[in-house]
C-alpha cells in the first residue's frame, strides 16, 4: 500500500484563500439579501429579493424643510387645497398615463390650482417617479439646478400627492407631484398677480450614484455599499495574499479569479446605483 503524501503548509495556506474567498460571496450575498428583507420589513413589504419603495407625503415634507433650512429658509407650510391639487395631477399622469408638466390634452399643472380652488401669486411644480423613499426623491431634486429652485424658492406653502402606479413609463412604481405655492392674499396687488411666477423645471434621469453621493439614498443603500466595499477589500487581500504564495502556485487563480470577483463586485455596484436613481421633471 503506498503511503499519499501529506499536503504541505503552502497547499494548506492555499485551500484556506480559496475558503475564505468563498466565504466572502457567501457574506456579501447573505447580507444584502439580510438588509432588503429588513428594509423592506420596515416599509411594511416583507419581499426577499428588491428593496420595497415607500415614499410618503408627511416624510417629504419634513425632507423638504430639513433641505431648507440647511439654506436658513424658512419652512413650507401643509396646504390641505395643494396636497389635494397635486393628488389630483398624479391620479390624472397615472390613469392617463404620461409623464410631463402639461396633459397631452394640453391640460397644464396650473389646472389643478384652479381646480382646487387655491388662488396663488406664485407656484411651482417638481415631479418624480422610480425613487424608493422620500429623502430619495429630495436628493434628486436638490441636485437639479431646476428642482432645486422649487424647494428652495419663495414660496409659503407646498402639498404632495404619491400613487404607486403599474406599468408607469414601463414600470411599477410610485409617482410624486409637488405642488409649491404663495397664495393670493387681498392685499395682493393686481400688478403683482399678472407677474406671477410660474415655474416647472426640465426632464431627465437621475443616476443613482449622484442620489447616493448627495446623501439623499435610504439606509439600506448605504448599508448594502459598505458590505460591498467590506467585501472588495476582503478580496483585495486574499488575492493579496494568494500572490505571496508565488507565480507558481498561484498562476491559475492570478489569471481568472480576481477578474471574475472584480466584475462581480462592479455589476452589483451598477445594480444597486441603478435601484437608487429614478427620473424627476
Amino acid at each position: 500500500m503506498k503511503k499519499q503524501k501529506a499536503p504541505s503548509r503552502a497547499a494548506l495556506h492555499l485551500q484556506a484563500l480559496h475558503r475564505r474567498r468563498t466565504g466572502w460571496f457567501a457574506v456579501l450575498l447573505v447580507g444584502l439579501l439580510l438588509i432588503q428583507f429588513v428594509y423592506n420589513i420596515h416599509n411594511g413589504q416583507p419581499r426577499i429579493l428588491g428593496y420595497s419603495a415607500k415614499v410618503e407625503s408627511a416624510q417629504l415634507h419634513q425632507e423638504t424643510n430639513q433641505a431648507r433650512a440647511r439654506q436658513r429658509l424658512a419652512p413650507l407650510q401643509h396646504n390641505a387645497t395643494l396636497s389635494k391639487a397635486a393628488q389630483a395631477k398624479v391620479e390624472d399622469m397615472v390613469a392617463k398615463k404620461y409623464w410631463g408638466h402639461v396633459a397631452p390634452d394640453g391640460t397644464t399643472p396650473w389646472h389643478f390650482f384652479e381646480q382646487a380652488g387655491y388662488s396663488y401669486q406664485a407656484a411651482g411644480e417638481n415631479l418624480a417617479y422610480g425613487f424608493l423613499s422620500s429623502n430619495e426623491v429630495i436628493g434628486a431634486w436638490m441636485q437639479s439646478e431646476s428642482h432645486r429652485a422649487n424647494v428652495l424658492g419663495d414660496y409659503t406653502e407646498v402639498g404632495f400627492g404619491v400613487k404607486r402606479a403599474t406599468n408607469f413609463e414601463g414600470n411599477d412604481t410610485i409617482v410624486v407631484v409637488a405642488f409649491y405655492g404663495t397664495p393670493k392674499t387681498s392685499q395682493t396687488s393686481a400688478k403683482a398677480v399678472e407677474g406671477a411666477t410660474i415655474t416647472s423645471p426640465s426632464s431627465h434621469k437621475v443616476n443613482g450614484f449622484a442620489v447616493i453621493a448627495s446623501g439623499g439614498a435610504s439606509w439600506a443603500m448605504y448599508a448594502s455599499f459598505g458590505l460591498l466595499i467590506a467585501a472588495t477589500l476582503g478580496f483585495i487581500v486574499t488575492h493579496l495574499e494568494l500572490l505571496r504564495l508565488g507565480w507558481y502556485r498561484s498562476k491559475r487563480y492570478v489569471a481568472l479569479h480576481p477578474v471574475f470577483d472584480t466584475a462581480v463586485i462592479v455589476i452589483i455596484a451598477i445594480v444597486l446605483a441603478f435601484t437608487a436613481g429614478g427620473n424627476i421633471l
